[in-house]
């Protein structure tokens, strides 16, 4: 179904007016918003400080600070959206450390990957004109994205959640597509590289749903159009696009089970007040008394669900559509099986322990917001063949169009109004974001994660009054992965606490010996040799197995990609050359 000129020209406006819309508040203002979104724009500066030194991204944060909030190399980006702190900190020193000018670049792309997605995927799927941009609208207003971006300031939840519609669309067209083309292929490498670069509990959470859905929509839809040998080979690709983050992602895996975070217990009712049909299917936006984030909405998008609930019922009454009924009754069980999730506790009791990552149950109702994508984009088909079927009154077809006017218009100003109106402001916030760059070894004043990446293998070792070593985090290198200093270190035999947060399998020490770690997962060293006095240390980057090998995927993945890239462009050129000969 092909676009015309001014068609295109009108979808490019309509995306743009609601990427604008959407993103506004952080494009138009200065303003800090919440905790978290501030400290993701520093999060943006220091990598960006440490890529501009080595052109090269670096696994750690190396602060100064009191207790055991933070120290020297803590893998924060080992752990923590590596790939995507290092795009857009790359980008921060291209634009002359300008870190928010770069934050709001990476989140205006991040809006248009989910709105050019969903729309895309509507088009794939056949709906026409003007109607394939409300799948779009159904996420951008959905009230858990701008509580991601805003509220909460999530920003690598929110990079991730927004990719997905563009994987989805992607992958459909090279599925659905008689032959390859370039920019298909590119776009699911891009999507597929922020998905599995951004956030680890989207990744595993939006592999698990959007799987489980796609396979059963693949085995009871039965595309005609689509071959399993193309399924294996779009599934092939996607993993090998997933390889450029190799070097994230291997020592991610491999080592996330020696975290400190790896140990905390997941707690459903510490947020219970959020997991109810009250709160998830109230039709306005409303976040309840006891929630310390102000500006928390979790309610679904109600009112395009409802929507496709009604239009929905015309598919039982007609045996032609049998095929959408399909497709509409997954997405329907899906999204209640994910709403009955959220509701009750005993279901997360006897999940596997990978799957209680997810922290807060609340997080599955962006799963809910995805999956209502697909659940509208059904009942716009469902609707866009009701007059040509035959009995189907007028009156009945008016009043679904109307209806549907009616949720767009109502979704749209909830947002609106989301946007503008509710304060977001938290302890300690910056009106101001640009107040949250400070030094790259002194955390803002909105930082309250403690070492959450600390290692948490080694056996606890008690540390004796006074027995401490506290290296400057601002000796260490520009770069972020190495010290070489002359440290005071106590006299005797007994242990030592240090500010080394890291564990033996990302840091390697050299001139003294670990043996452990201290109630605040900080490294416990002894001295090599009996004395006392300096002892000339060095920390660095410990180039294990997982990261040697995590290198080498990145770099056989990209330089498959190219080669599939190169090899697809040259032979549209040869059939370009080949028709221009023929006339």
């Amino acid at each position: 179904m092909r676009i015309t000129r001014g068609g295109r020209l009108t979808d490019l406006l309509v995306g743009a007016a609601a990427v604008l819309i959407v993103g506004g508040p952080m494009f138009f203002t200065r303003g800090g918003y919440s905790q978290d979104f501030t400290n993701s724009l520093w999060l943006i500066w220091v990598a960006g400080h440490h890529f501009g030194h080595s052109l090269w991204p670096s696994y750690f944060l190396n602060v100064n600070a009191a207790g055991g909030i933070n120290g020297i190399f803590n893998p924060e980006f080992a752990f923590y959206g590596g790939p995507l702190y290092a795009f857009t900190g790359a980008l921060s020193a291209l634009l002359a450390n300008h870190a928010a000018i770069a934050y709001a670049a990476v989140t205006a792309l991040a809006l248009s990957a989910a709105y050019g997605g969903c729309w895309w995927l509507a088009r794939l799927c056949g709906v026409r004109g003007l109607l394939a941009h409300i799948p779009a609208l159904v996420m951008l207003t959905g009230s858990y994205y701008s509580t991601d971006l805003y509220g909460r300031g999530a920003w690598a939840e929110f990079v991730a959640l927004s990719s997905i519609p563009l994987v989805v669309a992607s992958a459909a067209d090279l599925l659905l597509a008689k032959r390859w083309r370039v920019s298909s292929v590119l776009l699911l490498t891009v999507s597929v590289v922020a998905f599995t670069g951004s956030h680890n509990i989207t990744l595993e959470w939006g592999v698990l749903v959007l799987g489980i859905v796609a396979a059963c929509m693949l085995v009871a839809y039965r595309p005609s159009k689509v071959s399993w040998q193309r399924v294996l080979g779009t599934g092939f690709l996607a993993l090998l696009t997933a390889g450029v983050n190799g070097w994230f992602l291997l020592p991610d895996i491999a080592y996330a089970g020696h975290t400190a975070v790896a140990a905390s217990p997941f707690n459903w009712s510490y947020t219970s007040f959020f997991d109810n049909p009250g709160v998830l299917l109230y039709p306005l936006r409303e976040v309840p008394p006891r929630s310390t984030t102000p500006a928390l909405y979790v309610q679904a998008p109600v009112w395009f669900m409802l929507w496709a609930l009604i239009a929905g019922a015309w598919l039982w009454r007609d045996a032609a559509m049998r095929r959408l009924r399909r497709a509409w009754a997954i997405t329907g069980l899906a999204i209640g099986a994910l709403l009955l999730l959220l509701c009750f506790e005993w279901p997360w009791v006897h999940m596997p322990h990978a799957l209680q990552d997810i922290q807060f149950a609340y997080r599955a109702s962006a799963y809910v917001l995805l999956l209502a994508v697909p659940f509208v984009i059904v009942g716009l088909l469902a609707m866009q063949r009701l007059p040509s079927r035959p009995g189907r009154s007028i009156g009945a077809l008016w009043s679904i169009r109307t209806l549907l006017v009616q949720a767009v218009l109502v979704s749209v100003a909830l947002c609106v109004w989301q946007l503008w109106v509710p304060s977001t402001t938290q302890t300690n916030w910056y009106r101001n974001r640009d107040e949250a760059l400070v030094p790259v070894t002194t955390v803002p004043t909105t930082w309250y994660s403690p070492a959450d990446y600390a290692d948490n293998s080694l056996p606890l070792v008690s540390i004796s009054d006074n027995r401490v070593i506290d290296i400057d985090a601002r000796s260490v290198d520009a770069a972020g992965n190495r010290v070489s200093a002359d440290v005071d270190v106590p006299p005797g035999p007994q242990p030592i606490a240090t500010n080394i947060l890291g564990g033996p399998y990302l840091v390697d020490v050299s001139g003294l010996r670990v043996v452990g770690r201290t109630a605040d997962n900080q490294l416990a060293v002894v001295r090599l040799h009996p004395g006392s006095g300096r002892v000339h240390v060095v920390i660095s980057t410990r180039t294990s197995r997982a990261v040697v090998l995590g290198r080498a995927i990145s770099l056989a993945s990209v330089l498959a990609i190219l080669a599939l890239v190169g090899w697809l462009g040259s032979r549209s050129w040869r059939e370009r050359r080949a028709r221009g000969l023929a006339l």
